[in-house]
C-alpha cells in the first residue's frame, strides 16, 4: 500500500468517526444501565429503585462489593468482602456521618459526628463498644466497659476545667471517684449501694478525711475542709 493509499484509508476512517459523532445522542436516558465483562457478567449496576438511585459494583462471581446509594434522608456506602459480608460502612445524613468497620462476627469500630458531639467507639457487643471516646463543645469524656457492656471506669474533663474518674462495680455503682477542681481534690469511696462511705479531701486550706456510716451519718472525721464541688 502506497502512502498516498494509506492517508486516503486515514481520510475515510476519519470521515467515518466524524459522521458517527455528530449523530451520537447528547443524553442517554434509562433508569438502569448494566456493564458487563467479556464473559457476559454483570460487574457495574447502575439504576433507580423506588426513587433512590444506586451503583452496584461486582467481582467476577457475581458477589456484591461496593453498594452506594441516595435515600432522602441519607448518602451511604457499603463495602463488602468476598462471602457478601459487609466490612465498611460510611453514611451521611443531615445530622452528621458516620464509619463503621466490621469483622466476620459484627462491629468492631466506630467513628460518627452528630450534632458537634464527636464518638468513637471500639469492639464490644453488636457494635456498643468495650471503649468509648466522646468529645463536644463542653465536656470530653472516655468510658471504659467489661465483657457484658457495662461500664467499668469514667474519665471526663469539662468545660471549666473539672477533671473525673470514676471506677464502677458491676451493679453499675461508682465505688471510687477522683474529682478535681479549682477549689480542691475529693477521692470518694462508696459502698455497693452507691452509698460514699469515706471521702478524703484536700483544698487550699488543708486535707480533711470524713468516714461515714451506711446510713449516710458521719461517724469520724478530721478537722473539716470545705467539699469539693
Amino acid at each position: 500500500m502506497t502512502i498516498e493509499e494509506r492517508l486516503e484509508k486515514v481520510e475515510k476512517e476519519l470521515a467515518i468517526l466524524k459522521k458517527s459523532a455528530a449523530s451520537a445522542p447528547k443524553e442517554i436516558r434509562a433508569s438502569s444501565f448494566i456493564a458487563v465483562d467479556e464473559n457476559g457478567k454483570d460487574r457495574a449496576v447502575l439504576n433507580v429503585s423506588d426513587g433512590v438511585p444506586g451503583l452496584i459494583l461486582k467481582d467476577e462471581n457475581g458477589k456484591n462489593r461496593i453498594i452506594l446509594n441516595i435515600t432522602k434522608n441519607k448518602t451511604g456506602l457499603t463495602i463488602y468482602d468476598e462471602k457478601s459480608k459487609n466490612h465498611i460502612g460510611l453514611s451521611v445524613k443531615d445530622e452528621g456521618l458516620g464509619l463503621a468497620l466490621y469483622d466476620d462476627n459484627g462491629p468492631i469500630a466506630g467513628l460518627g459526628m452528630e450534632n458537634d458531639q464527636l464518638e468513637l467507639r471500639l469492639g464490644g457487643k453488636k457494635g456498643m463498644g468495650r471503649v468509648i471516646l466522646q468529645v463536644n463543645k463542653n465536656i470530653a469524656g472516655l468510658v471504659l466497659r467489661d465483657d457484658n457492656d457495662n461500664p467499668r471506669a469514667l474519665l471526663s474533663v469539662d468545660k471549666d476545667g473539672c477533671h473525673m474518674l470514676a471506677l464502677v462495680d458491676g451493679n453499675s455503682q461508682a465505688r471510687a471517684t477522683l474529682r478535681f477542681t479549682e477549689s480542691g481534690v475529693g477521692l470518694v469511696l462508696s459502698d455497693e449501694k452507691g452509698e460514699p462511705r469515706a471521702m478524703l479531701i484536700v483544698t487550699e486550706d488543708g486535707p480533711a478525711l470524713q468516714l461515714l456510716d451506711e446510713d449516710g451519718e458521719m461517724g469520724w472525721s478530721t478537722p473539716s475542709s470545705p467539699a469539693v464541688q
